[in-house]
């Protein structure tokens, strides 16, 4: 399942105070998880995005960079209570992210068993009509070798002898 905080890599660079290339590197090394956009009306490659929350946690980060026209708050004690609930804030939402990205893998991983154990069905009912086919073949080997016997025993001889002594 994709995650709803996605965003893009220039989003996510910005975000915690990382060149795009430190993002692609963490997505290269399996750290931060990889989905992509649409696919552009214009044509090119979509866009790659990535989990907010996962940035967050890999950079390390507890709360999100302020922008000038956010507000600061007047009391410290405050503060020190806000940067603590977006730190759990931010770890819940890692987590959730891991969570959605790990049911992902899980689903995918039970469909592929079963895809298997159909195919397992199948090659195992392949196998059953060929030892069919291979019994109804020896019934009829044997059948030939036991008629065969049966004509040879009728006459005392074989047909070429009784051909040479015939005439």
């Amino acid at each position: 399942m994709r995650p709803a905080d996605l965003i893009t890599l220039q989003e996510a660079g910005s975000l915690v105070s990382k060149s795009t290339a430190t993002v692609r590197r963490w997505v290269r090394n399996g750290t931060v998880d990889r989905f992509t956009g649409d696919q552009p009306s214009t044509g090119g490659s979509p866009k790659v995005l990535v989990s907010k929350a996962q940035v967050l946690a890999q950079a390390g980060v507890n709360e999100v960079k302020t922008t000038p026209t956010q507000q600061v708050s007047e009391a410290p004690i405050q503060v020190s209570e806000q940067v603590s609930n977006v730190s759990y804030l931010i770890e819940i939402a890692s987590l959730k992210g891991r969570l959605d990205t790990l049911e992902a893998r899980y689903d995918s991983q039970v469909e592929l068993v079963k895809r298997l154990e159909e195919q397992l069905r199948q090659a195992r009912e392949e196998v059953l009509q060929a030892r069919s086919v291979s019994d109804d073949w020896k019934d009829r080997h044997d059948a030939a070798v036991a008629e065969r016997d049966a004509l040879r025993s009728l006459g005392g001889r074989s047909w070429w002898q009784k051909l040479l002594t015939t005439s």
